[in-house]
């Protein structure tokens, strides 16, 4: 149910949602709220709906969501985000700089932020994304 790229029922989302509010399915949590953003997400809404806000500002989708919901995207993205095979700049922008804001880690021998090693492919996976063949 949580890994289906159709959106959840009412009933199936509140259910999750109070799982989720509970804490009682502590590793599953991710991926549950990774879906449950992915039956919102709109074409031309990612902004707003992943970081309203800013990117780094509270609201912005964590980076322990966004590696889920970027399967959901590459999995099921064309259809749902990308109406005319391609996806629009701005969602693109926003999911680039939250690949970057979550993904880097301070590293003490360089004395700069590099992208942590699992996620070094996904600034490669979010540019693929919807590109009209």
């Amino acid at each position: 149910m949580i890994a289906a790229n159709e959106p959840l029922g009412a009933s199936d989302r509140a259910a999750l949602a109070i799982l989720v509010d509970r804490n009682l399915m502590t590793y599953a949590r991710p991926n549950i709220e990774a879906k449950l953003i992915w039956d919102r997400l709109q074409p031309g809404e990612v902004a707003r709906q992943l970081a309203p806000a800013g990117v780094d500002e509270v609201g912005a989708i964590g980076g322990e969501q966004l590696p889920a919901l970027l399967d959901h995207l590459e999995q099921d993205g064309g259809r749902r985000l990308c109406p005319d095979g391609r996806m629009g700049e701005a969602d693109r922008a926003v999911l680039r700089e939250l690949v970057v804001a979550r993904g880097r880690q301070w590293n003490v021998e360089k004395q700069d932020y590099v992208m942590r090693s699992e996620w070094a492919d996904f600034p490669r996976r979010v540019e693929q994304l919807c590109r009209a063949r």
